[in-house]
C-alpha cells in the first residue's frame, strides 16, 4: 500500500486521456492507495440487469468472465446506486446493509472468495439506462478508511466525467481523421460514421450527396440515421449493442446502392465511455443490377419462409455458420434448405444463385 497523492491521480487521468500513459496506471495507483485494493470499471445495463469490466487491477481475467457471465445480474449494489447522484462516492453500507449484503449469493460467491468483500463506489454518469461505475475493492478496509476512500472518489469525479466526455465527443475525429472523409470521396464513396443509438457523429460530403433525396437512407426528427430497408436497420442496430457478438462487416444491396456497415475496432477504454461505432459506407453500384425484392423472388420460385431466410443470409455474404447463428438452427439444417435452393432456382452454386437473384446475365 501506497500513500495517495490526489494531484498524481489526477495527472495519471489526464495523460491516460491524451494516449501519454495507459489507463491501467490510473487504476494500479488508485488501488494501490489501499491494503490490497483492487479496482475495476465496471459497466452495468440497468433495463436488462446485465454488465461486464472492461478495465481492472488486481482482479484476475477469468474472475471478470464471471462477472460479465451471471454476477453482474444479481449484483445488489447496482439497484440503489441507480438512484444516486453520479460523482458520489459511497461506501457499500450505505448501499447495502452488512447483514443483508451477507445473505446474497453476490457476497458469498462472488466477493468473499476474491478477497473482494468491502467495497466503494462512485457512479461516473447514467447514459440511457446504463451505469459508468469505478469501484474500489479490499478484504482489509475498515469504515473510517471506507469513507477516506469515498470522499477520494467525489473529488475524482469530475475529471473522470470530464474523460467520458472527451471519449465520446473525441470519437469521430479518431476515425476520420483530418481528411473528413476525402479518401472515400475520392474513389465515389460516401462515409457516415454512426454511434450508439444511431447518432451520426461524422458524415463525408459524398454521404451527404447519397443521402440527399434518397428513397434509401433519412433522419429521423431527432437526427438519428434510419435506412428504410428493415434488414440494414436491423444489421446496424445489432452492431450497436455492446454485447453484439456478430460479424464485423455487413454488406447489403438495396436499389442502386450498395451498403457496407463497419463494426470499428477500438481500445478497452474508448469502448467503455463511447461504446460502439460503426461505419457506413454508401457507394452508387455500376454493372451487375443490384437491387432486388426478396419477397417476390421467392414467391416466383416457390421458397419457404426457412429457405426465404437462407437465401438473404447468401445475399448478405454469410457463412453457413452464420446463417445457422443468426436462424438458431443447425448448420445441417441450412445446408439443405440452401441444397433446396439450388433446386428450385436450377442453379448449382452461390454465384448462380446470387446472379440469378440480382437479376445479372
Amino acid at each position: 500500500m501506497e500513500g495517495f497523492d490526489e494531484g498524481k491521480a489526477i495527472e495519471l487521468i489526464y495523460a491516460a486521456m491524451l494516449g501519454e500513459a495507459a489507463w491501467q496506471d490510473f487504476m494500479r495507483y488508485l488501488a494501490n492507495s489501499a491494503a490490497n485494493g483492487k479496482t475495476v470499471l465496471v459497466l452495468h445495463d440497468e433495463a436488462m440487469q446485465r454488465g461486464y469490466i472492461p478495465i481492472a487491477h488486481g482482479v484476475e481475467s477469468s474472475t471478470l468472465n464471471d462477472y460479465a457471465a451471471y454476477y453482474a445480474s444479481v449484483n445488489p449494489f447496482m439497484s440503489p446506486a441507480s438512484a444516486m447522484m453520479p460523482g458520489r462516492g459511497t461506501p457499500d453500507i450505505e448501499l447495502i446493509n452488512e447483514k443483508a449484503l451477507k445473505a446474497t449469493e453476490f457476497y458469498n460467491d462472488f466477493l468473499l472468495p476474491h478477497e473482494m468483500s468491502g467495497r466503494v463506489s462512485m457512479t461516473i454518469e447514467h447514459s440511457h439506462q446504463c451505469m459508468f461505475v469505478l469501484a474500489l475493492l479490499s478484504d482489509a478496509l475498515d469504515i473510517d478508511e471506507k469513507h477516506q476512500v469515498a470522499q477520494r472518489l467525489t473529488r475524482l469525479a469530475p475529471h473522470l466525467q470530464r474523460a467520458s466526455r472527451f471519449y465520446r465527443e473525441a470519437g469521430p475525429g479518431f476515425i476520420l481523421g483530418d481528411f473528413n472523409g476525402a479518401i472515400f470521396d475520392a474513389i465515389n464513396k460516401g462515409v457516415v460514421v454512426i454511434g450508439e443509438y444511431m447518432h451520426v457523429k461524422a458524415m463525408s460530403k459524398k454521404a451527404e450527396q447519397l443521402i440527399e433525396g434518397s428513397e434509401v437512407v433519412g433522419f429521423t426528427a431527432l437526427g438519428r440515421l434510419r435506412f428504410k430497408s428493415p434488414d440494414i436497420q436491423e444489421s446496424l442496430r445489432g452492431m450497436l449493442d455492446r454485447w453484439y457478438m456478430g460479424n464485423k462487416l455487413v454488406t447489403h444491396y438495396v436499389e442502386k446502392i450498395k451498403v457496407s456497415l463497419v463494426l470499428i475496432e477500438k481500445n478497452d477504454i474508448s469502448n467503455y465511455f463511447e461504446g460502439p461505432t460503426v461505419v457506413a459506407i454508401l457507394e452508387e453500384t455500376q454493372g451487375m443490377k443490384k437491387d432486388f425484392d426478396i419477397a417476390h423472388f421467392s414467391s416466383c420460385y416457390g421458397l419457404t419462409r426457412a429457405e426465404t431466410r437462407s437465401l438473404q443470409g447468401i445475399a448478405n455474404g454469410y457463412s453457413v455458420s452464420e446463417i445457422a447463428q443468426q436462424a438458431r438452427r443447425s448448420e445441417e439444417t441450412v445446408r439443405t434448405q440452401i441444397k433446396s435452393l439450388y433446386r428450385k432456382t436450377r442453379t448449382n452454386s452461390r454465384e448462380g444463385i446470387i446472379r440469378k437473384l440480382f437479376g445479372a446475365s
